[in-house]
């Protein structure tokens, strides 16, 4: 089965891409998957990520959302050491596949950050902080 870039995903490399052209920096795209992942690999390049790097491994097949946050946020604890620092993780609300909307809470937990869930729209980044606009359902705005 091919796999794709989820929507979620896609607009989440979007907000990066928007990001770096105000801001300047280097986008590094991360991802848990089979080998045969290549594809979506390919498109996040192809929208202008800088860099991309994909965890993949017999052994990490059938994990459940903590043991990918968990690896997921070692790869992004690497990623800081080679970096020097990561300003800002940015990360799709779910998975096509399973939609639970835990990995981007829970790789925050692992590295002791803050997260905002179901952001809506990046109003302003700097100074350590990001303020954005949060999609709250039921509230006058939606």
């Amino acid at each position: 089965m091919k796999l794709v870039m989820n929507p979620y995903d896609k607009y989440a490399v979007e907000a990066a891409l928007q990001l770096r052209e105000v801001l300047g920096g280097t986008i590094v795209g991360v991802s848990m998957a089979p080998p045969h992942a290549v594809d979506a690999i390919r498109e996040a390049l192809a929208m202008g990520v800088d860099e991309f790097i994909l965890l993949s491994d017999k052994r990490l097949a059938g994990s459940d959302t903590l043991a990918t946050s968990y690896a997921l946020s070692m790869v992004l604890r690497r990623l800081w050491g080679k970096l020097g620092g990561v300003d800002l993780v940015l990360c799709g609300v779910e998975s096509a596949d399973s939609n639970t909307a835990h990995i981007g809470p829970q790789v925050a937990e692992w590295l002791d950050l803050p997260s905002v869930s179901y952001v809506d729209k990046i109003l302003e980044v700097g100074g350590g902080y990001a303020k954005v606009r949060k999609i709250i359902e039921g509230a006058p705005w939606s």
